[in-house]
């Protein structure tokens, strides 16, 4: 009997510790485009309003970190951009908490995402500056999509967005958009298919708008 019962002292704080450790489960997909923003959500048992450092690593070297909030619900998510990032195996890790018992064994708290490159998928042979304010011209040719279909998306300044629209790819995997635009500056356009985002860029346009004068020559 007091065997049993030293037994039952000793493993009381193994169990209280198991019970008040939060479950934590974060996601992130396995494959991704560079110039795809890298989205990790998250489910947990943490309360709502709770704050923790997310972090991409390279190899051991950190490359970006932000910060998770929790919702009601105990769910999170959380973005990095991957724009200029180099192809490879990369890591996005909740920082060890202080107290390793904070998170429960049946935790994830990390996973591993491949950044990969498929812009020589396409070869864009419109300009990237142009000067036409009310069409930008979206031209290429994708030698594998041959008779086939690309989408083209354009975003740009005033919270301008054209698209995803797909357009077809002629015998020689050749494809053109004139995609209306409202006038000058910085557009960035993004070709993709059913895969996901194959390459992303930007398209400058200068010049004046255009604009109509009425004159009335009296009679």
């Amino acid at each position: 009997m007091t065997r049993r019962l030293l037994l039952l002292l000793c493993l009381c704080p193994l169990l209280i510790a198991a019970a008040s450790a939060y479950i934590v489960t974060i996601d992130a997909p396995r494959t991704l485009t560079a110039g795809e923003p890298l989205v990790v959500n998250g489910t947990s048992t943490l309360p709502a309003g709770y704050t923790h450092d997310l972090v991409l690593y390279s190899g051991p070297s950190e490359r970006a970190r932000t910060t998770i909030v929790v919702q009601q619900g105990g769910s999170f998510s959380a973005r990095f951009d991957t724009t200029g990032l180099p192809t490879g195996d990369y890591k996005v890790e909740l920082v060890p908490p202080a107290d390793p018992g904070f998170f429960g064994s049946a935790s994830v708290t990390n996973r591993i995402v491949t950044i990969i490159d498929r812009s020589k998928e396409v070869t864009v042979t419109s300009p990237v500056a142009q000067t036409d304010v009310n069409n930008l011209t979206v031209a290429g040719t994708a030698p594998g999509k041959l008779s086939g279909s690309i989408a083209i998306a354009v975003t740009g300044p005033g919270n301008y967005t054209f698209g995803p629209e797909y357009v077809r790819t002629d015998a020689n995997g050749a494809f053109s958009k004139s995609v209306p635009i409202p006038g000058p500056g910085a557009y960035q356009v993004a070709l993709s298919d059913p895969a996901g985002l194959i390459t992303r860029y930007t398209v400058t346009v200068s010049g004046a708008t255009q604009t109509t004068t009425t004159v009335t020559v009296p009679s």
